[in-house]
């Protein structure tokens, strides 16, 4: 990818050359005729072309080796071109062929050596001039490595398109970590990041991150944060910071000051909150992506480490799961819920059983109202709470004492205790437990979520890391555009499912259909409906025996029902461990079908759906939604409801799906 960079960058220096030297022609052709004109187009062709050229290899002021290395070959090519045309009068060849012209390629450098050579004292014209042009760039190089580099860094926004350009507000890790798998994955794009004024006035800090952002290649730019008018043209903004409320607040200002100008940007906004995105409800021209830091090292998890996995093959007959899938997790904050919930949501089969045991010393404070609130999915999927105090120190003699007792029931155990140090420690621990207990490979149960793996030194031992930061914060995984192309196709064949003939997505539809979702009060929640659908495919593929043996299965109108079985397994998952419960008596005058909202005038927080039952039910309900519509009158708007056929034609498309991951 960087080769290609390259090429790409030479190729657009090229042109931006070849344009400013045809400028400069035609002003060189006014300029015989003593046009003034032809003169100052001239002038500034040159000044224009040195500008972009510095601007374009900005790497050329960065390091010192390299200004240092053009002086030797520019030195070396002076005393090429200052060969004397005849032998030294005085006979020494080494002054006559090396100092002498060495001594005049060394005068170059400096504009104030007075007048020209004359040129036919040497045998080619056009490399005395070229060397003396060389000279002149080497001069301005020079000085615009020592004095010049932060003009020539933010000057270089204005050689990219605005749909090519990243605005990072405020300095963060991950944000300088995504920018830098930008700037490596794709070659057309540039990074910006955004400043307060206020770090100037911690000079050393501001220095040291002025180096950081310019050495990977990113540009710097100050603005006051507090009273903010106008902002750098970008297409994606990013909040990423620790700060929530400033991630929050920054967005907000940047949506609103957006709206006026009618262009869309799309804003990628770091937030443990829930419900946020009711915020954004009336921006137009915003596409928000709301950024769980603690959801994406899940999705990542489970993306790496499938528990379809866990299965042996003798234990699948028919597509049916014959498995237990029994997790242990350790630590129930943000990370731990969130393990909690991607591990539920992908270990829906059809005969397979779940069960998870949480544990966490401070169980009533991290989280405390899950249990009030999430009792329904705590019940559908086994979730247990350990309360035994003693059980929950862990750490403690009692807490190895049980583990040891326990960990061969657990066929995953996840350490998410929110701190690196903690994670290791422990999980090191209950490995040498395992260990001794005679486990063989205890890495392949054992998992510790670890963000900087590279201040520890423990890759030796039986533990499986996870949550590296620089895993994390990548274009992929945050921009996440193959997650969401797929997304958008759910999303499409649930607006059309009616079409039984629909075989392909019409993209451009897909796209407007997504961009309806995001004027909804609770888009968040409707995307990441279909992005659970996405990330479900590949455990589907591998069900079925790969691509090939997908395609027969959908053939097969038996099996096509246990697919679309599993798919709803796995749509009911979510949304309990989003908290949405079951509706069991739908009003007959609810206008919103199946769902039950908080705010049914605004649509604000799904709060019961009828759906979430089993598959073998959804034709009752159905039939009882199909009987509410012919009552409101809006049987022929709205069409027959097949809640069925939903989950069967998504399934069907799963093929399509699993190409599109493909093509990373």
């Amino acid at each position: 990818m960087k080769t290609k960079r390259f090429f790409f960058q030479l190729a657009i220096l090229v042109l931006l050359f070849s344009l400013i030297v045809f400028i400069g022609w035609c002003g060189y052709c006014l300029l015989q005729y003593s046009n003034a004109l032809g003169a100052i187009i001239v002038g500034f062709s040159i000044i224009v072309g040195g500008w972009v050229f510095l601007s374009a290899l900005h790497s050329l002021t960065k390091h010192s080796w390299t200004v240092i290395l053009f002086f030797m070959l520019l030195c070396g090519w002076g005393i090429v071109v200052y060969q004397p045309t005849a032998p030294a009068a005085n006979g020494n060849v080494f002054i006559g062929k090396i100092v002498e012209p060495l001594n005049k390629a060394l005068s170059v450098f400096f504009p104030s050596r007075g007048s020209f050579d004359d040129p036919s004292d040497y045998a080619n014209h056009s490399s005395y001039h070229l060397l003396h042009l060389s000279a002149y760039f080497f001069f301005a190089l020079f000085f615009f490595s020592i004095f010049g580099r932060r003009l020539i860094n933010s000057s270089r926004r204005f050689l990219a398109l605005r749909a090519n350009k990243n605005i990072f507000w405020s300095d963060s890790h991950g944000g300088r970590l995504l920018a830098k798998d930008i700037l490596n994955a794709k070659m057309w794009q540039q990074t910006v990041f955004v400043l307060s004024h206020n770090v100037k006035d911690e000079t050393d800090k501001e220095k040291a991150l002025f180096e950081k952002i310019d050495s990977m290649g990113g540009i710097v730019l100050y603005r006051d944060f507090d009273t903010i008018r106008r902002y750098p043209q970008g297409l994606r903004h990013f909040f990423l910071t620790e700060d929530q409320d400033f991630n929050l607040k920054m967005a907000l200002q940047i949506a609103k000051l957006s709206q006026p100008k009618k262009e869309k940007i799309q804003i990628y906004l770091r937030n443990e909150m829930p419900r946020i995105d009711y915020l954004f409800r009336n921006m137009k021209h915003v596409e928000l992506h709301i950024l769980n830091q603690s959801g994406i090292v899940a999705r990542q998890f489970i993306e790496a480490y499938p528990l379809i996995d866990l299965v042996p093959d003798e234990q699948i007959n028919r597509l049916t799961v014959d498995f237990d899938f029994n997790v242990l997790i350790l630590g129930f904050g943000w990370q731990g819920r969130e393990l909690l919930n991607k591990t539920i949501c992908d270990a829906q089969f059809k005969g397979s059983k779940f069960s998870v045991t949480v544990i966490d010393r401070d169980i009533d404070l991290k989280n405390g109202e899950y249990q009030l609130l999430f009792d329904e999915c705590i019940r559908e999927y086994n979730i247990s709470f350990v309360e035994n105090e003693e059980i929950r120190n862990i750490g403690s003699k009692t807490f190895y004492r049980w583990f040891k007792d326990n960990f061969q029931r657990f066929k995953r155990i996840i350490v998410a205790l929110g701190d690196d140090k903690q994670n290791i420690n422990f999980s090191l621990a209950m490995a040498n437990i395992m260990i001794a207990a005679g486990e063989t490979n205890p890495q392949k149960k054992l998992f510790a979520n670890v963000a900087y793996a590279d201040k520890y030194s423990y890759s030796e031992y039986p533990v499986t890391m996870f949550g590296l930061l620089d895993a994390i914060y990548t274009y992929d995984i945050i921009v996440a555009e193959i997650l969401d192309k797929i997304a958008k196709a759910v999303n499409y064949i649930y607006w059309n499912y009616h079409d039984v003939d629909l075989k392909t997505i019409d993209w451009a539809k897909a796209e407007d259909n997504w961009s309806a979702i995001s004027r909804n009060s609770n888009s968040t929640f409707n995307k990441n409906s279909s992005r659970a659908v996405a990330m479900n495919v590949k455990n589907i593929i591998t069900l079925t025996g790969g691509r090939a043996g997908f395609d027969k299965t959908i053939e097969n109108p038996e099996l096509l029902e246990i697919l679309s079985e599993n798919e709803h397994l796995r749509w009911n998952a979510f949304h309990f461990t989003e908290g949405i419960t079951v509706w069991d008596e739908i009003s007959d005058d609810n206008p919103n079908d199946a769902k039950l909202f908080r705010y049914p005038q605004e649509k604000v927080w799904l709060i019961k759906h009828a759906c979430l039952v089993k598959y073998d039910e959804l034709d009752r309900i159905s039939d009882r939604i199909n009987e509410i519509r012919v009552k409101l009158g809006t049987i022929e708007k709205k069409g027959e409801e097949d809640y069925k056929k939903v989950d069967r034609m998504i399934v069907r498309h799963f093929g399509l799906f699993y190409d599109i991951f493909s093509q990373k």
